[in-house]
């Protein structure tokens, strides 16, 4: 829909692609002002600005070895990834030091700054790092989603066609500052066959990093790259 200056809304595509602007007045009285086109300059502008660069590198190096991984992960055969996300449940226990002590680092940065529900979550203890480990196993236990066929048709000629599960390939996560969600997303991004790339909230970057960081020590134990599992270096 594409509301125009006059305030009536009109249906238009370009493909199967709707596009949609909003207009809007600043003030009563005042002109009718595009969104659109603002919010495109300010991105613009932070693309430009040193943050957006470093921030944009950043990304693009995450990206970059994500798409080199996905390969080997999208090939990987049921019994290797059941085996990766086991290594990564007992690497999180054998690192439970390493991510509480950077978990700690973080709660105290941001007292003060969050609400006493948010400390909560992004809080950290060993019955939680053992709930999150355990939950990976729990994902390690179900089927594997990658080559199931999802459909069926046998044509009178004898075609028949399969619509079949595939693995996504590169998959980014976005949540807030919770770490046990970081462990949550890689286990159910490598189940289905797929890398990710994780971008959790500023306040729990330590703790994700540490936990990433012992994710990724399982994969290596069983000679799985450790860009299966990727987390966005930058908190900007």
């Amino acid at each position: 829909l594409i509301e125009s200056e006059d305030g009536s809304w009109n249906a238009d595509s370009t493909g199967d692609r709707y596009l949609v602007w909003v207009w809007y007045k600043a003030e009563e009285n005042g002109p009718y002002r595009n969104l659109n086109v603002e919010l495109l300059q300010e991105g613009l502008a932070y693309a430009n600005s040193s943050a957006g660069n470093r921030y944009g590198d950043t990304c693009m190096g995450a990206i970059q070895q994500a798409k080199a991984a996905k390969r080997a992960m999208t090939l990987a055969s049921t019994e290797t990834k059941n085996a990766a996300l086991l290594a990564m449940a007992d690497a999180l226990v054998a690192e439970q030091d390493a991510i509480l002590a950077a978990n700690a680092l973080d709660l105290e940065a941001a007292k003060g700054t969050v609400s006493d529900v948010m400390l909560d979550r992004l809080a950290l203890s060993p019955e939680r790092i053992a709930g999150m480990a355990q939950g990976i196993r729990e994902v390690a236990e179900l089927p594997d989603p990658a080559g199931k066929i999802l459909e069926r048709v046998e044509r009178p000629n004898g075609l028949v066609i399969e619509k079949t599960a595939v693995p996504m390939g590169v998959i980014a996560i976005i949540y807030e500052s919770r770490p046990n969600v970081t462990s949550d997303a890689a286990a159910l991004a490598l189940k289905a066959g797929s890398v990710c790339i994780l971008r959790g909230g500023k306040e729990a970057f330590r703790s994700a990093n540490a936990i990433v960081t012992a994710l990724r020590s399982g994969l290596a134990k069983l000679g799985i790259t450790e860009h299966a599992v990727n987390l966005v270096q930058d908190t900007s």
